[in-house]
């Protein structure tokens, strides 16, 4: 069955939409069969990547279908209410100075 593979990491954008795997193949079975983890070595679970298939967070053993397409998702380098909150403060200094 065909899979797709996607990853962007910081400053480049990396795809494969044409990955063989077997029936019963799992996502970590896509990864390593798209050649993602030669050209990212540091693409793994235990590295805090997460894994997701069209945009829904699945655990690196889920089992796929045909057409999938799986998201390599970077670790989050800001806790998201943290990014928020200085948004906020610097929309906020910059009302007071303008």
């Amino acid at each position: 069955m065909r899979i797709e593979v996607v990853f962007a990491s910081t400053d480049s954008t990396w795809s494969v939409d044409q990955v063989e795997v077997s029936e019963g193949a799992t996502v970590m079975d896509a990864v390593r069969a798209s050649g993602l983890l030669d050209r990212h070595p540091l693409v793994d679970s235990e590295s805090g990547h997460v894994f997701a298939i069209f945009g829904r967070t699945v655990r690196p053993t889920t089992v796929l279908e045909s057409g999938d397409r799986v998201e390599v998702l970077r670790p989050l380098t800001i806790d998201p209410k943290d990014a928020r909150r200085l948004r906020a403060e610097r929309k906020a200094r910059l009302r007071r100075a303008g």
